[in-house]
């Protein structure tokens, strides 16, 4: 890898990333001050189903994603939002296996299962429109960098189940981009708690060795949890509101 790309990755991964525990920190340290009538802080976690296209058979693959939000009020019922993507993982299992170059491994694993697991880092940014009371239509692109890509092949044995892992890193691309689209209800008349749903295109062959073209699919629920935010006077007001 040159220079450059070095040096390009390494700033992309301190703009869009941070640890779990720093994220966590930062938003109980800071959700106060980042919470205010234009601006809203939190987390965000939920499951999500993957898949990836281009295989002859697969089955979805259940993950659990964790990071950070942080969305911009623009006018009344226009919204930019920021998922900064900490803990976030695309992938499918059920695929055919592969030749392990192995006359004994193969024996063992040629009829069993392959699951494909690939840990990102990443920036989703979603423009959202308030159609109907607190509910929210959005869509916007996925940018995300690879930091793990395992390969676990799986097969019944008469010992047990045998699981075989692969390091697939310099087999799957660096980068991922995609867009995404979804809807989200807001709780607690526009504050507090939001669901969401979110469903995940991506554009870029994340194992060009193989045949085809093998993108990412993903199914989202989102869960968004505000941190900090207006305090509450004793009648139950906001001590802040307008």
């Amino acid at each position: 890898m040159s220079d450059v790309k070095k040096i390009t990755v390494l700033v992309i991964c301190f703009l869009i990333t941070a640890n779990l525990h720093s994220q966590i920190l930062i938003s109980i340290l800071f959700g106060d001050k980042l919470n205010t009538d234009k601006m809203t802080f939190g987390l965000v976690l939920g499951p999500a189903w993957n898949n990836l296209t281009g295989y002859a058979e697969s089955d979805a693959q259940t993950n659990f994603n964790l990071g950070i939000f942080l969305t911009f009020k623009l006018k009344e019922r226009l919204f930019l939002q920021f998922d900064a993507l900490a803990k976030y993982k695309l992938g499918a299992k059920g695929l055919p296996v592969y030749t392990l170059g192995d006359a004994t491994l193969d024996s063992i694993y040629q009829h069993g299962s392959l699951q494909r697991s690939i840990s990102y880092v990443g920036l989703n940014t979603s423009i959202q429109y308030r159609i109907w009371k607190y509910l929210n239509v959005e869509a916007g692109p996925v940018a995300t960098l690879r930091t793990k890509a395992m390969d676990f092949l799986k097969a019944d044995h008469e010992l047990g189940e045998q699981v075989f892992e692969k390091d697939m890193k310099e087999s799957t691309t660096l980068f991922d981009f995609g867009l995404a689209t979804g809807t989200s209800w807001q709780f607690s008349k526009g504050k507090g708690l939001k669901l969401g749903v979110r469903y995940f295109w991506g554009l870029v062959d994340l194992y060009p060795a193989d045949a085809g073209t093998n993108a990412a699919r993903s199914f989202q629920v989102n869960l968004y949890i505000q941190i900090g935010g207006k305090k509450q006077t004793i009648n139950g007001s906001n001590s802040n509101s307008k």
